[in-house]
């Protein structure tokens, strides 16, 4: 019976969807965020932020980029640590295996106040002017243009010159003595001097 009735109170507040550095989250009354740190003075933060305002309802108040005069009372619970991440590099066969953690810091905040804006902001409509269609066909004359004859001027012709033929010398044919067999005796002292 007492959810039942917290339940039916929260849907008559209004629904913010504020953006708190480059997040969007959505919130109600009472609620419990956890958000990335920030730097804090005191136990009380504002956000002015607030994209839309809405509600279970169907009212809903949306900003351009953000809607004027709105904005989110915090109250800072506590400041925290996440679960830790461990960050492995790792190469096969190079023996090259590095390990390190990290644990990002939170803040645990409960949401608040929310104040809308007293006047929604006015969205600026402009008025389409259309054009007058004329149907009478005396004032829509098609006026012909007349046609232009293109003159070709001749082509210049270009004289070549005959290619210069390259004398090609003859080759000359090296001389190669024949190779002489080498009779060696191997019956005959060989002595330090014959060397």
């Amino acid at each position: 019976m007492v959810s039942e009735s917290l339940n039916a109170k929260r849907l008559l507040c209004p629904l913010p969807v504020i953006r708190t550095q480059d997040k969007v989250k959505t919130m109600q009354t009472g609620d419990v965020l956890e958000v990335d740190v920030r730097d804090v003075e005191g136990d009380k933060i504002t956000l002015d932020r607030v994209l839309m305002i809405g509600s279970e309802k169907g009212k809903s108040t949306i900003g351009t980029p953000y809607v004027d005069g709105a904005s989110v009372a915090i109250e800072v619970l506590e400041e925290f640590k996440g679960e830790k991440l461990d960050i492995i590099k790792f190469k096969r066969r190079k023996g090259y295996r590095r390990k390190t953690g990290h644990r990002q810091r939170y803040l645990r905040v409960r949401v608040g106040e929310i104040s809308s804006a007293a006047t929604p902001a006015k969205k600026k409509t402009t008025k389409k002017k259309t054009a007058k269609k004329t149907t009478k066909k005396a004032t829509a004359k098609k006026v012909k243009e007349p046609k232009v004859k293109a003159t070709v001027e001749p082509e210049v012709e270009a004289t070549v010159e005959p290619e210069v033929e390259a004398t090609v010398e003859p080759e000359v044919e090296a001389t190669v003595e024949p190779e002489v067999d080498v009779v060696e005796d191997h019956g005959a002292d060989i002595t330090s001097d014959d060397f």
